[in-house]
């Protein structure tokens, strides 16, 4: 059964090609034509730079940062959700040193973020974020209670989208290893902290990641479809070690706001290779190659 309180896992369902042939499809049915709003009609459904369409309830809950929409959720859940995202929103800003939204390239005419509650379908994630936002399906939450780590995971994807502007409407700019690690991080999901965790990890995953190197996991083909359920989640947790690494004083010892300027150099047209290597002061090869040795001198 998938953790309630761990990050979706659809992307080892359903390839990224597919996502950006529905991404497309979604978009060029109007949702994005001036002066329209599909996502505030009740008939209409909700799929603004999303590749999943859902029919809303036309009743969206509105915030200082977030649009909140659901097919069935009572306003009460939607105001306790928009108030756990506001919460999650300030600290993530202030973690990442954002002062201005100015620098989040949101499309024109938005300044908010949407969410999406699903009540009806129970689908094989807990949530799925995208360039504008995320939606949370009952995975994720348990009656009115929605997972305060998932709503910080997706909410650091929406960042990362936002940040490197609309180049990620069409999908990732970064690695997987490094989006869902930097989702996890900021989450607080650091499970792996000794070597002999680290080893049962690598013994576990070393059928789903190519030598159980996370940062050999650049795209979703490079990670077995069977890495799904417990397996998925202790992929994750490798992919977080390797963030981790990098932010931490006793590893790397960069900071958040290398990442955020990363960030920016994928919206000024920098390759994540490039960024990587700009901000981190490591050539991404060089990371991925050496990455069991990092861990030896890193972890205890």
């Amino acid at each position: 059964m998938t953790d309630p309180h761990r990050p979706r896992f659809l992307r080892f369902i359903v390839p990224l090609s597919l996502v950006s042939i529905a991404l497309l499809v979604c978009l060029s049915q109007g949702a994005m034509s001036e002066g329209h709003d599909a996502r505030r009609e009740p008939t209409a459904s909700w799929c603004l730079y999303s590749p999943l369409c859902y029919e809303h309830d036309g009743v969206p809950l509105e915030t200082e940062n977030f649009v909140v929409f659901s097919d069935t959720a009572s306003d009460w859940k939607k105001e306790f959700v928009a108030g756990q995202a506001e919460s999650a929103w300030t600290e993530i800003l202030a973690l990442l040193d954002i002062e201005s939204e100015e620098d989040l390239a949101f499309a024109p005419g938005r300044t908010k973020v949407d969410i999406f509650l699903l009540e009806e379908e129970t689908p094989e994630w807990g949530g799925w974020a995208y360039y504008g936002g995320f939606l949370l399906s009952p995975i994720a939450c348990s009656n009115v209670y929605c997972s305060i780590r998932t709503i910080k995971h997706e909410l650091m994807h929406v960042l990362g989208f936002l940040l490197a502007g609309p180049r990620s409407i069409h999908g990732m700019l970064v690695d997987v290893w490094f989006d869902e690690g930097l989702a996890e991080y900021v989450a607080g999901t650091h499970e792996i902290t000794t070597q002999g965790e680290y080893e049962a990890r690598c013994r576990e995953l070393d059928l789903v990641i190519s030598g159980a190197n996370p940062v050999s996991v650049h795209k979703w083909d490079d990670l077995a479809t069977s890495a799904t359920g417990t397996l998925g989640i202790h992929a994750y947790e490798l992919f977080e070690l390797a963030v981790r690494y990098l932010l931490d004083e006793d590893g790397l010892g960069r900071t958040m706001d290398d990442v955020r300027q990363l960030y920016l150099d994928l919206r000024e047209g920098y390759s994540f290779v490039t960024a990587f290597e700009r901000q981190f002061g490591l050539p991404l090869l060089q990371y991925e190659v050496g990455f069991q040795s990092y861990m030896d001198t890193y972890l205890p």
